[in-house]
């Protein structure tokens, strides 16, 4: 027995040679998903919907082959570089998935693509800022900027040529009263859209609310140590704007005051002499009356 060992050895061998062959050729089915890669994309062109991430291969083959597919799960080649605006039905083909020729491609889903794009342009936009705020009752808006003025937006040019401005999302100023807050904004782009720079600060100035008064104030002569002058009237009218705040002062009028100032050397007599006013701060002046007086200097 110990004789025929070569014989009985090589009858295994050829037992395992043609198991080997029989089931490597067996024909079986298996299902793979495969990724989808894009390629041939054109730079100017932008695929705004329908592209398929993955999609699902029926194959038929060589055991072993199938095996071996199901471990590389190859990726399927998806061409744009005719893509044209609008709408492009794609369908997904056989030769663009890498497989060797033993193999049979079955079935494909799903069976195609139908891709809306559209041709990438830029424009330069003025920004609208959008903002809420509120400093108090005494403060109004003086005015509001953004810095920079204008962004460079990127994106489907449909989308693109409707716009005339690019809105900032909603900014808070938390405003305490009168000066300019500054503020940082995201822009609120469309989805297919890109901006260069994506945020601007938003500039808002509040100034005092004024409200136009009428004062009745004594003239004085200065500088007060003047001997022997009087003035008539002795007292003006002058309507000014005045800040809230201050308004609402009872000691109003005494924050103002009216003056005559004789220049030197002015002889005796009767003359007609412009009459000022000193105003607190943030009060203009609207009208005096009368705008002059009558000046009279004594003989010494």
């Amino acid at each position: 027995m110990l004789r025929n060992w070569q014989y009985r050895l090589m009858a295994l061998a050829l037992a395992l040679a043609c198991w080997y062959i029989v089931t490597g050729r067996e024909k079986v089915q298996t299902v793979v998903e495969m990724p989808v890669e894009v390629v041939g994309a054109q730079p100017d062109m932008l695929v705004l919907d329908g592209l398929a991430d993955k999609i699902t291969v029926r194959v038929r083959g060589p055991r072993a082959l199938v095996r071996r597919l199901e471990e590389r799960r190859p990726a399927y080649s998806l061409d744009l570089s005719h893509l044209e605006p609008g709408q492009t039905n794609i369908p997904f083909e056989a030769e663009h998935i890498p497989l060797s020729m033993a193999l049979e491609v079955v079935d494909i889903a799903p069976p195609g693509v139908t891709l809306t794009a559209d041709r990438l342009v830029e424009r330069e936009l003025p920004v609208r800022p959008v903002w809420t705020g509120d400093p108090g009752k005494d403060y109004e808006l003086g005015s509001v900027s953004v810095s920079p003025p204008t962004v460079r937006v990127r994106g489907p040019r449909a989308v693109v040529s409707e716009l005339k401005d690019i809105a900032t999302r909603e900014a808070v100023v938390n405003a305490t009263g009168q000066g300019e807050y500054v503020v940082r904004a995201d822009l609120d782009l469309p989805r297919t859209l890109s901006a260069d720079p994506q945020a601007v600060r938003v500039l808002v100035d509040f100034a005092v609310k004024r409200k136009s008064l009428w004062l009745k104030l004594p003239v004085k002569v200065l500088p007060e140590a003047m001997q022997g002058v009087g003035v008539s009237p002795s007292a003006v009218q002058v309507r000014a704007l005045v800040p809230l705040p201050l308004a609402r002062d009872k000691d109003l009028a005494a924050q103002f005051m009216a003056y005559v100032l004789p220049p030197s050397g002015l002889e005796p007599g009767t003359h007609q002499l412009p009459v000022r006013i000193k105003l607190p701060d943030g009060c203009t002046l609207e009208k005096t009356a009368p705008e002059t007086l009558e000046v009279r200097i004594k003989k010494k």
